[in-house]
């Protein structure tokens, strides 16, 4: 069951016959259009002619070549329209929509976001709105793209406004943006009007002067009224063309127009009121009747209406009151789809209430839902249940549908029917308890997930903890019930998982694996080959956060593996992902690469698409490349990956993505654009899971100790409470590895030393070779920080040892200088030559070059001048990372004087960065 969108929302208005010619908002517009502005903004009330406004001018720029003007005529599909409702609140549906409408220009754009759409609501509209414009820009054409937006005033989103405002700020030359509202849209406008980016067309600019409001009410309305006449009306509607086409129909039933334009010219408050009441008065029962009842639906088409209303003849009666012009807009050239003015229906609703009993507007809103149900559109089918309150209809519409909610990623919309429903109204759906659990899963809600799963267990009498702690006999349940139970029991692990309760979460999942194995039981929302794969990955997942990865291992391949046989795209990611992360930690890079390498595969081969939960296996691509240097395909998959991952505010893949661009930003020596990267990471705090939120203060130290700033990196000591005694635990492994960095920045060796060796044992004894790596580097730096520089080799030997045949890079390069010099001196001793040259090579390929071994046996006889004394301090102060000005105010010497002596130093070691300097002059065991 697909979901059907509403071809009509795509349909651009045809211009009316008959209609008063707007030339100089026409001329307006089409300058704009020639100025290469970016928007075009037709704001106003209600009633003001902005639609009919914007589908005339299409409609001229469709015409054919002005010798005039020189305007060149547009092709039909390069012009589109998407009209929008109080729906589209939604940034899936919008998108979807939105893509839908630019397809006119090229059918085969957006389908890579359309791919991408998540089932929670996006964190940002930015990636998606990116990838939309590229796919614009790729499009060569030498006339303009347009695109219509109709009825904006209706979004209230913040996050549309903002993905709309970055759709603005970078639209392709080309494109061009018509928006109508009724209200001034949350976007730069005052920034667009400076840059001459807007044409703003308004209700002063919309009203009928008295020379339109004679052309309009004569010759469109066929009435004879006197210039007087005509200019109370006009003087009282200020032009208002709603009021004057309201009017005009009244004034058509009219014997004594006199009369009625003196009242209508009088001091009434209810102007809109008094005339709906004429207007309706004045038509046929049957066709009053008709328009109340059909102003309910948003869309109208003759069966739709005939079902609603329970006749035979709605066609007619719709090209009727096309003729009178009452208010009705064709959506399509076949007229075959209409809609009243927005306007209009908001006061037959009202008339509609006040007229009709509430249980008759509720059948008129049963007969509605169970036309779109017949006709396949089950969202409008479940929308007019709600608001018939059949409640019961509703839920089973929503249980038919949810299943097609989740693969279409409407998961927004699913959940604000949650909230429509009256308390207590599932309890007969235990099914749909579980669809709702599983949506506030997806979306990061805790709480309201464990609530459906309590009222689950209220309904059926049992208890989970009865369930796994074998209080119960559970066999003596009805097997439906047992299913239910089992699902509850893979929401709840999940949900423990997400808390870090890695024991109730193993056990949950052991639970309902043994029951999979035993028996043959119906799981009423997972079928059996995915729900063992789920609560294979589950197992997976706590043995990974546990430590214990061989385990993990075992369980995510597993999980992996029954992925592939139920073409699970989403799971198959992160199995796939999971699974690479383990290899990781275990030294097994390259094992690593393939996995995430085939995950991608599969997942293309599956679906023919990305999984959004493919930015996992991107990110761990990503970073296992940048390891291995290979730099551009690296910083192109953590882009990537984060990309994905966004929209489904999927931690996982956005934590060690954002953490690998700003590890490589700073292995370039961009320092300030790596911090820029964890405050942007931290600023989604408010959808990342508490605890990571730590892990980027953590790593935020850690970037500040290998700069050499000591007095942050103190900071974030004192803030995190950790102690190098503390005892150790494996999910702060990494902060705890932070800390011995700190301590190191900070000169207290000692205690570095010792937390150091006590990690050491743990990753070696548990088989997690990159930490141990590192950890043996950092150990080999500290000796060398002071003096033991045989005891530093053994360690930096150990460590090579490790690496090479794992393919470690980046892990030595990223320590900067000071391993720069002790690999110096593992090559001048032959220890392991070819794997040291290789990183000594890297290291020359950037700025932070060390010196090559020619360079250093030279200086090594004799410097082409000593330094004094002050050079020397200066010296000091670099091999810190002091910045010039840091250096002056520690020394206190002006900034020109630290200049000299640094241009000095240069010189005499016969170098040219500061990182060069460093380098040799620790080669040399200067300072």
């Amino acid at each position: 069951m697909s979901e059907t969108l509403l071809q009509t929302k795509l349909y651009i208005p045809p211009a009316r016959p008959n209609l008063v010619p707007r030339a100089e908002l026409i001329k307006r517009l089409d300058q704009g259009l020639q100025q290469n502005c970016k928007l075009s903004l037709i704001s106003a009330p209600a009633g003001f002619g902005k639609t009919t406004l914007a589908a005339e001018w299409i409609s001229a720029l469709r015409q054919e070549v002005d010798p005039v003007t020189g305007r060149e005529a547009l092709a039909e599909d390069h012009t589109a329209w998407l009209s929008l409702d109080k729906g589209d609140n939604d940034p899936v549906r919008f998108l979807t929509y939105l893509i839908a409408a630019l397809q006119k220009f090229a059918p085969t754009l957006g389908q890579n976001v359309q791919a991408m759409l998540s089932p929670s609501q996006p964190a940002t509209m930015e990636p998606f709105i990116t990838a939309l414009i590229n796919d614009l820009t790729a499009i060569k054409t030498t006339t303009p793209l347009i695109l219509v937006l109709e009825d904006y005033h209706l979004i209230e989103l913040p996050a549309i406004h903002e993905g709309l405002r970055f759709f603005l700020d970078h639209l392709p030359p080309k494109m061009h943006l018509v928006l109508i509202s009724r209200s001034d849209p949350q976007l730069h406008l005052s920034r667009l009007r400076v840059r001459n980016q807007l044409v703003e067309v308004r209700a002063r600019d919309l009203r009928f002067s008295s020379r339109e409001a004679t052309i309009f009410l004569n010759e469109s309305m066929g009435l004879a009224l006197s210039s007087e006449m005509i200019f109370a009306l006009e003087q009282r509607t200020e032009g208002w063309i709603a009021g004057l086409q309201l009017a005009a129909m009244s004034l058509q039933q009219q014997d004594d127009p006199d009369s009625f334009v003196t009242a209508f010219a009088g001091d009434d408050r209810y102007v809109a009121d008094y005339l709906m009441e004429e207007v309706i008065r004045g038509q046929p029962e049957g066709v009053r009747s008709f328009l109340l009842g059909t102003s309910i639906l948003n869309s109208l088409t003759a069966s739709l209406c005939d079902a609603v209303m329970e006749r035979e003849d709605s066609g007619s009666i719709l090209n009727e009151l096309e003729t009178s012009n009452l208010f009705i807009v064709p959506l399509d050239n076949q007229r075959r789809w209409y809609r009243y003015h927005h306007l209009f229906t908001d006061l037959l609703r009202q008339r509609l209430e006040e007229s009709m009993p509430a249980k008759d507007i509720a059948a008129l809103h049963q007969r509605a839902s169970n036309w779109f149900e017949a006709s396949g559109l089950f969202i409008e089918a479940i929308e007019h249940a709600l608001e018939a309150e059949d409640y019961p209809n509703a839920i089973r519409l929503i249980d038919l549908a949810s299943g097609e909610i989740f693969i279409s990623s409407r998961l927004n919309t699913l959940l604000k029917w949650w909230s429509r429903l009256p308390v207590g109204s599932l309890d007969s759906n235990l099914g749909l308890y579980l669809a709702f659990g599983w949506a506030w899963v997806a979306t990061g809600k805790s709480e309201q997930a464990e609530s459906c799963m309590q009222a689950i267990e209220q309904v059926v009498g049992f208890q989970m903890e009865e369930l796994y702690k074998g209080e119960k006999d559970t066999k003596r349940l009805p097997p439906d019930v047992q299913g239910f139970l089992l699902e509850v029991a893979m929401i709840r692990a999940q949900l423990a998982i997400s808390k870090g309760n890695i024991p109730e979460a193993l056990n949950l999942s052991q639970l309902v694996l043994s029951y999979l194995e035993e028996n043959e039981l119906p799981l009423p929302r997972t079928p059996s080959e995915d729900a063992k794969a789920v609560v294979l990955f589950n197992m997976g997942m706590a043995h990974k956060l546990s430590g214990d990865l061989q385990a993990a291992e075992e369980e995510l391949a597993a999980s992996a593996a029954l992925t592939q046989t139920q073409a699970n795209i989403h799971l198959t990611a992160v199995a796939y992902g999971n699974l690479a992360g383990v290899q990781t930690e275990q030294g097994h890079l390259m094992q690593a690469v393939e996995t995430c390498r085939l995950g991608l595969r599969l997942v293309q081969e599956m679906a023919g698409r990305r999984s959004p939960m493919s930015g996992l296996l991107q990110v761990g691509l990503g970073n296992l490349l940048y390891e291995q240097n290979k730099l551009e395909p690296a910083i192109q998959a953590l882009q990537e990956g984060i990309e994905l991952a966004k929209p489904w505010n999927f931690w996982d893949a956005l934590l060690p993505g954002y953490l690998g661009l700003a590890r490589f930003q700073a292995g370039q020596g961009k320092w300030d654009q790596a911090m820029t990267l964890l405050e942007e990471l931290e600023s989604l705090g408010q959808m990342l899971p508490e605890f990571v939120l730590p892990l980027i203060a953590s790593y935020r130290a850690r970037l500040w100790s290998m700069h050499g700033n000591s007095s942050e990196a103190g900071q974030w000591l004192q803030s995190s409470g950790l102690r190098a005694a503390d005892p150790l635990n494996y999910p702060q492994e990494g902060e705890y590895i932070t800390l011995a960095r700190v301590l190191l920045a900070q000169k207290h060796y000692d205690e570095a030393e010792d937390l150091i060796e006590r990690l050491l044992e743990a990753t070696e004894r548990d088989g997690r070779w990159g930490r141990a790596i590192e950890l043996l580097l950092l150990q080999a730096l500290s000796l060398e920080a002071r003096g033991a520089q045989s005891q530093a080799l053994e360690h930096l030997t150990r460590a090579l040892a490790l690496a090479e045949p794992r393919g470690y890079l980046r892990i030595f390069v990223d320590e900067g200088q000071p391993m720069a010099s002790l690999l110096y001196r593992a090559s001048a001793q032959k220890i392991m030559p070819g794997y040291t040259g290789k990183l000594l090579a890297i290291y020359r390929e950037s700025e932070t070059a060390p010196p090559t071994s020619s360079e250093v046996g030279q200086a090594t006889a004799s410097l082409i001048e000593p330094l004094s004394q002050r050079e020397l301090e200066v010296f000091e102060c670099l091999t810190e990372g002091l910045s010039n000005r840091e250096i002056a105010q520690k020394l206190t010497i002006s900034l020109t004087t630290v200049k000299t002596h640094t241009r000095n130093i240069y010189r005499k070691l016969d170098v040219k960065s500061r990182s060069q300097a460093v380098a040799k002059g620790r080669a040399l065991d200067i300072g």
